[in-house]
C-alpha cells in the first residue's frame, strides 16, 4: 500500500491523470474530462465549473497487488494551504510538469517543499503530444536548477510525441546503473556477476529519493492516454510503500469537509493502531471522548463503509464534532512531514444584505473555516462584519460561489485589502497592576522580544507557582492569543517571543478573569515600548513571453519597489522572476495583458513578509476600545460600560 499525492501548477494535466490511472486500473468504466466538467475527482459544482480543483479529492485504486491512494491536490496558488496540509499523510509525491509550459514558479515551490521535507518523488511530463514541447530541455533545467540527477524512464515514441527529438529513448537501465554506482553492495554484486533483485534497487534508490538526489521521470499525454502504464510500474516500483505499526493509536487529519446528512468528515492518516465504529477518543482542546459512529474508506471513487481504519490506511472518520485539520488523533510521536508557509495577505469584509442572517453568516464561515483554516472568520460587531483573510481572488470567488449556493446567504463582499502584520522593533517590557476597582489583583510583568522572521508566536514564563500560581499564568496566555490580534498599528502581531517575567496575585482579592483584564494592558504597553514595525506581504512572480518586452517589465517591477533577476533570453523570449510588494503589484495582470496584448504570462505565489517602511504601508482603525484607555477598558471587561 501507498499513499501519494499528485502535485503540480495549475493546468499541468494532474486532475486528467488521475483519471487515466483510475480508468487503466479498472475502477471506473469511462475517463472524465475537466474541460467538460465530468472528471470524477472535481466533485464540488464549483470546481465542475471552473475547471480547476479546489480540495483535495482521495480515491484509491489497485495495480498489480497494491493499493495505491491516491490525493489529487488543488493546482492554483490560492489553494496552497490545501495541499500543505495534506503533506502529513503521503508517503511519497508524483510532481505532474507540462512539456509546454515547463517549470513554473509554483512547480519550484512544490519542488523545495517535497525536498525540505524529504518526501520521495517522481516525475510525469505531460502533454508530450502538443506543439512545443520541451522534454529535453525540462530534463536539462531540472539537473542544472535543482541539482538533481534525472532519468527519462519513458519511451517516447514519434507517434506520442510527434516534437520530440528523436534521440529520447528508454533509458531505464541507465538508471540501474546509476544506483549501482551509488551503493557499495550493488557494485559488488555487479561486479561479481549475480543477480541484483528489483527489491534491492528499490531500497537504494529509496534512500537516495529521501533528498530528491535522484528521480525517474516519466512521459505521456493524457489527452492520449500515453504513458499511464509505465507511471503506474513506477510507483509500485519505486516509491516506499506505507509502513505498517500495530502498536499505540496514532494518526494526523489532514483534510476537514462537511456532509450535509452526517455532518463533520475528518480525513485522517493512520500511522500506528487502528480505529474501529463505536470507538471513542478524545480530541485536543476537549476533555470529555467523544464516539466514532461510522469510518469509510475510498474504492475507487466511492466512499464505502469499512467500519475499521488500520495502520497505514487513510479514511473519512464521522461523528467528531469539534475535530480541525492538523489535529493527531493518540500519541503522534514521529516526525511529521509539515510545512506551513501559505499565508492570507488579503483580507475583505462580509456582510449580509438582511441583519437576521449575521448568526447564519457566521455559521457558514466557522464551517469554511473547519475546511480551510487560514481564513480566520472573525465577526466585528462594530461594522456588523465579518472579517475573513483570503490568498488570493480566485479563493474569493471560489468562497462568495459556497455562501450563495451552498447555505443560501445574500452577500456583499468589500474590495480586498492587503492584510499587514506588526512585529517588535526591539525587546520592551509591559507591566501592568490592576488591584483598583475592588475585587480585584493581578500584577504581571512581560518581556517582549523580536522572534525570527517567520517564527510566529511564542510564550514562556520563568514565575515560580509560588508567585503566580499556574492557573493565572495560564490565563495569562490564553488572554496573549486574543492580544495577537491587534497591534499599535492595528495590524495582527507576529514574530515575537512573550515571557511572563513577574506577577503576583492576592489570596482574597484575585478574580478569577483578573488576568484577562490586565495581560492586554500590558502587553499593548510593553508593544509600544519595544516600537512596533510593519510587515508587508511579498510576492514571487514569473514572468514569460517575447524578448522584446522584457525591459518594459522590468521598469515597472522597478517601480513596484521590486527586485528581480534575470531576465534570460532565448529564441527570442524571456524568463524573468522577480519578488514585488503585493501592494504595488496587485492589478498588475491588467497592466501586463494592456503593456502586451495579452502575448506575456504572469503567474505568482506567496514568497514571505519582509519588513516595510511605515509610509509604504498602512495604519488600521483598532476594532473596540484599545487596552490603553485604561479606565474604559477595566469597565468594559467588566461589563460595565
Amino acid at each position: 500500500m501507498i499513499n501519494i499525492g499528485i502535485v503540480a501548477h495549475v493546468d499541468a494535466g494532474k486532475t486528467s491523470l488521475t483519471e487515466n490511472m483510475l480508468y487503466l486500473s479498472g475502477k471506473i468504466r469511462q475517463k472524465g474530462s475537466v474541460d467538460q466538467g465530468t472528471a470524477q475527482t472535481d466533485r464540488l459544482e464549483i470546481e465542475r465549473q471552473r475547471g480547476i480543483s479546489i480540495r483535495t479529492a482521495s480515491v484509491s485504486l489497485t495495480w498489480k497487488g497494491c493499493r495505491i491512494n491516491l490525493l489529487d491536490t488543488p493546482g492554483h496558488v490560492d489553494f496552497m494551504g490545501e495541499v500543505e496540509r495534506c503533506f502529513a499523510a503521503l508517503d511519497a509525491a508524483l510532481l505532474v510538469i507540462s512539456a509546454v509550459e515547463g517549470i513554473q514558479s509554483h512547480t519550484e515551490y512544490l519542488w523545495q517543499t517535497l525536498r525540505e521535507l524529504k518526501i520521495p518523488c517522481l516525475i510525469f511530463i505531460n502533454k508530450i503530444d502538443r506543439a512545443g514541447s520541451q522534454i529535453e530541455a525540462i530534463l536539462l533545467e531540472i539537473q542544472q536548477r535543482w541539482q538533481t540527477v534525472t532519468c527519462l524512464m519513458t519511451e517516447v515514441s514519434r507517434e506520442g510525441e510527434k516534437n520530440c527529438d528523436s534521440k529520447v529513448r528508454t533509458l531505464s537501465e541507465v538508471f540501474t546503473e546509476q544506483l549501482i554506482e551509488q551503493d557499495d553492495r550493488l557494485l559488488e554484486l555487479y561486479l561479481n556477476g549475480k543477480t541484483i533483485k528489483d527489491s534491492d534497487y528499490a531500497a537504494v534508490f529509496q534512500k537516495l529519493a529521501a533528498d530528491l538526489t535522484l528521480v525517474p521521470v516519466y512521459c505521456g499525454s493524457m489527452a492520449m492516454g500515453l504513458g499511464v502504464e509505465s507511471l503506474l510500474d513506477g510507483i509500485i516500483r519505486w516509491l516506499p510503500q506505507a509502513s505498517v505499526d500495530c502498536e499505540d493509536l496514532s494518526g494526523i487529519v489532514y483534510k476537514v469537509e462537511h456532509d450535509a446528512a452526517l455532518g463533520r468528515v475528518a480525513h485522517v492518516r493512520m500511522f500506528s493502531g487502528k480505529l474501529q465504529n463505536r470507538d471513542e477518543i478524545v480530541l485536543p482542546r476537549e476533555e470529555e471522548p467523544r464516539k466514532i459512529f461510522q469510518i469509510r474508506q475510498f474504492n475507487g471513487v466511492k466512499l464505502e463503509d469499512s467500519g475499521i481504519l488500520r495502520a497505514g490506511e487513510i479514511g473519512a472518520i464521522y461523528g467528531l464534532a469539534g475535530i480541525r485539520v492538523g489535529d493527531a488523533l493518540g500519541k503522534l510521536d514521529l516526525p511529521l512531514k509539515t510545512r506551513i508557509y501559505t499565508h492570507p495577505f488579503l483580507t475583505v469584509q462580509i456582510q449580509t444584505e438582511q441583519a437576521a442572517q449575521d448568526s447564519l453568516l457566521m455559521q457558514a464561515l466557522q464551517e469554511l473555516s473547519a475546511e480551510d483554516p487560514l481564513l480566520q472568520a472573525e465577526w466585528r460587531k462594530e461594522s456588523r462584519a465579518a472579517q475573513v483573510n483570503i490568498t488570493g481572488s480566485i479563493q474569493l470567488e471560489i468562497m462568495q460561489f459556497l455562501l450563495q449556493k451552498r447555505f443560501h446567504l445574500q452577500i456583499s463582499i468589500s474590495p480586498p485589502e492587503v492584510l499587514y502584520y506588526e512585529t517588535p522593533s526591539q525587546t520592551g517590557i509591559g507591566y501592568e497592576e490592576y488591584t483598583m476597582p475592588k475585587p480585584c489583583w493581578a500584577v504581571l510583568k512581560l518581556r517582549i522580544e523580536p522572534g525570527e522572521r517567520g517564527s510566529g508566536y511564542q510564550f514562556s514564563s520563568t514565575v515560580s507557582n509560588d508567585k503566580l500560581y499556574y492557573r493565572y499564568q495560564r490565563h495569562v496566555e490564553q488572554s496573549l492569543q486574543s492580544c495577537l490580534k491587534q497591534g499599535c498599528y492595528g495590524w495582527p502581531v507576529t514574530d515575537l517571543k512573550v515571557t511572563l517575567i513577574d506577577g503576583e496575585h492576592h489570596i482574597e482579592h484575585t478574580h478569577a478573569l483578573d488576568f484577562f483584564v490586565a495581560t492586554p494592558m500590558a502587553f499593548l504597553k510593553g508593544l509600544q515600548n519595544c516600537g512596533s514595525s510593519l510587515l508587508e506581504p511579498i510576492l514571487t512572480y514569473h514572468f514569460h513571453g517575447p524578448s522584446v518586452y522584457a525591459d518594459k517589465i522590468v521598469g515597472d517591477i522597478l517601480k513596484m519597489r521590486g527586485r528581480f533577476r534575470g531576465p534570460y533570453i532565448y529564441d527570442g523570449q524571456f524568463n524573468l522572476e522577480a519578488e514585488i510588494p503585493t501592494a504595488t503589484s496587485m492589478n498588475y495582470q491588467l497592466t501586463l495583458s494592456r503593456l502586451t496584448d495579452g502575448r506575456c504570462r504572469m503567474t505568482s505565489s506567496f514568497f514571505a513578509y519582509e519588513p516595510c517602511a511605515l509610509e509604504y504601508g498602512k495604519t488600521t482603525a483598532r476594532i473596540g476600545i484599545s487596552p490603553l484607555e485604561r479606565e474604559k477598558w477595566i469597565l468594559q471587561a467588566r461589563n460595565a460600560l
